[in-house]
């Protein structure tokens, strides 16, 4: 495969700890490092390759293209989003009541996601690379790592191949990381292929989406300490009888699934407090009956209704402002205050009476935040690049208001490589379309491109757990097994279809309709019923407040200063200083999805 321009790599540790499996003195086991890895032919590559050229890598990146950027301007799109959302959760909740109002003639009324820039649905190939027999923990074994792939495996020239090609590789955060350390360290190098300016990493979604949850659950998780406060997710859980799921590093799929029934939760009880002047809706099947009553363009009218009352651009700025400014009322428009201003007011309003709904915020918060994961989430699957750019432009704010070290940065580096003149058009889209692979070459069968790794990883260490004994270790499996996975795997869907038989990897899972509906009856009695002042014990943060916040004060100064080399005299001059350029900041649009320092 080296031959082909469109190459792709990703790659990942393999950890594996080695239970002692007898009683010796001092055996304690032993854990193992090593890297496996996938290459791919990738898509959207032009004729010939990518080039070296197509990448400015002192190209820093400015806050307006963060701030003005397709996600966080609220628009269309982003009301279609939610309008989707808003119809599938009621759906959800109320399958065949739905059902019966949009028929097959009013099938196109039912609101849908946005189209804007969809892959062309087509099988993946791939093929896993040979065992890579060390770690990829460090910049130097990372260095190795990398030579065993393009060097060893792929068979490329040092003299050649080096010169003006760009390759792709994705990985985790600390791969990204640990990849730009070996460019930072052979910046001043002569060699093409020493420089290392040929590789490109890229951050995977696979490790954004799973860690956008665990922000998720440590901004909303509350604690047994708030448990009569509905709008927790430690509440959540207990109700829906998914009990036992920590707050910090909780399984994937866990709290995957606590997340997305709270957010549909959210969304049917909104819906209840609508209608409820018009229906008595404590009566079982109530909601129902009253649907099942409703034209199409009467139900489409109650999802725009909770989409102003939740998700509205109104809303969003009155959760996510610290207070009100008394020039800015008195000359009826918008201001921006330094961080200090901000500070000193939000003492001064502490100490009297605060107008406001915590409570009700507090739900705001959670759809807003979920609305961004469930966006990422269909992305993945149906592959529209288009609203991906929109999904990665949000969660630049979401990570740098929950105080992200890692993916804070990591998001920016992920947006100023789809989105700035960083790259041009052709990077651009093809970093944005080789993240997602297929396998089965259907329109919703995209998923992440670590992914394909991380399974490679399961089905290695469910081998060793299977078969493994003192003769077949982890050492015979990297010999002997790595590169014959793929094969057994298709060989296997073979004998299937031969003696017709076949391995069902699903299974049973237990509805949780009736656990949701007790918990939308709790939360639609009074907690998500908009009251003028209402406080509450645990108070959502404000993460796109505080994402604004922390732009705009030094983190993308700071970013700039450590992924640009030498461009610390551009980074000043090309960034905004809160504290003195108050005036270029009010020039910002007024349907920025939220002005976090910009108040009323």
């Amino acid at each position: 495969m080296s031959s082909y321009d469109d190459l792709c790599i990703v790659y990942d540790n393999f950890n594996y700890l080695k239970q002692a499996h007898h009683q010796v003195v001092g055996d304690t086991g032993a854990f193992y490092s090593y890297t496996t890895g996938k290459i791919m032919c990738g898509s959207c590559i032009p004729n010939g390759g990518l080039q070296q050229q197509m990448f400015h890598e002192k190209v820093p990146i400015h806050w307006q293209d963060v701030l003005e950027a397709p996600g966080n301007l609220y628009d269309d799109v982003q009301e279609q989003i939610s309008t989707s959302f808003i119809a599938d959760a009621i759906q959800h909740a109320y399958p065949d009541a739905v059902q019966s109002i949009f028929h097959y003639d009013h099938k196109p009324e039912y609101p849908h996601m946005p189209i804007i820039n969809v892959l062309k649905p087509a099988k993946t190939t791939h093929m896993t690379l040979e065992p890579i027999l060390e770690d990829e923990d460090s910049i130097s074994s990372n260095y190795s790592v990398l030579e065993n792939i393009f060097v060893n495996q792929l068979h490329l020239n040092h003299e050649v191949n080096f010169d003006e090609r760009l390759y792709l590789v994705y990985g985790d955060q600390k791969t990204v990381k640990l990849i730009h350390g070996c460019k930072r360290e052979r910046a001043e190098v002569k060699s093409a292929y020493d420089h290392h300016g040929w590789v490109l990493p890229v951050p995977d979604l696979w490790h954004v989406r799973l860690n956008f949850l665990y922000m998720i659950m440590r901004t909303h998780f509350g604690s047994k300490k708030y448990s009569q406060q509905h709008s927790t997710l430690y509440t959540h859980m207990n109700h829906l009888e998914q009990r036992n799921i920590p707050a910090e590093k909780a399984s994937f799929h866990h709290l995957e699934k606590l997340v997305l029934h709270s957010f549909n939760t959210h969304v049917v009880a909104l819906f209840l407090t609508h209608i409820s002047s018009q229906k008595d809706i404590k009566k079982a099947g109530a909601a129902e009956e009253y649907i099942q009553q409703l034209t199409p363009s009467q139900f489409l009218q109650h999802v725009e209704n909770i989409r102003i009352a939740g998700f509205g651009q109104k809303i969003g700025h009155e959760a996510n402002v610290l207070c009100s400014s008394p020039s800015s009322e008195s000359h009826g428009k918008k201001s921006c205050w330094s961080k200090k201003q901000l500070d000193t007011a939000a003492s001064a309003s502490s100490q009297s009476v605060q107008i406001v709904d915590v409570e009700f915020l507090n739900h705001v918060h959670f759809l807003q935040l979920v609305e961004t994961y469930k966006t990422l989430k269909y992305i993945i699957k149906f592959a529209d690049i288009g609203i991906l750019k929109h999904a990665i432009a949000h969660s630049c704010l979401y990570f740098a208001g929950a105080d992200a070290k890692n993916y804070g940065p990591e998001m920016l580096y992920f947006w100023k490589l789809v989105a700035t003149g960083a790259c041009d058009p052709p990077l651009q889209r093809a970093i944005l379309a080789n993240g997602l692979v297929n396998n089965q070459g259907k329109p919703d069968t995209f998923f992440k491109v670590d992914h394909l790794n991380e399974l490679l990883n399961l089905e290695l260490k469910e081998l060793l757990q299977s078969c493994g004994n003192s003769t077949f270790g982890i050492e015979n499996l990297f010999k002997w097994s790595v590169l014959t996975t793929s094969y057994t795997a298709s060989l296997k869907e073979k004998f299937e279809c031969v003696f017709d038989e076949s391995t069902k990897n699903s299974h049973t899972i237990k509805s949780p309709t009736a656990d949701i509906q007790a918990l939308v009856d709790l939360i639609a009695h009074d907690s998500i019923r908009q009251q003028r002042v209402r406080a509450a014990k645990w108070e959502m943060p404000a993460l796109l407040q505080l994402g604004y916040d922390q732009l705009l004060s030094g983190s993308i100064d700071d970013f700039n200063a450590k992924y640009i080399d030498g461009g610390n005299d551009a980074v000043d001059s090309a960034n905004l200083d809160p504290s003195n350029s108050m005036e270029e900041i009010a020039d910002l649009p007024q349907d920025l999805w939220l002005f976090s320092l910009m108040v009323s």
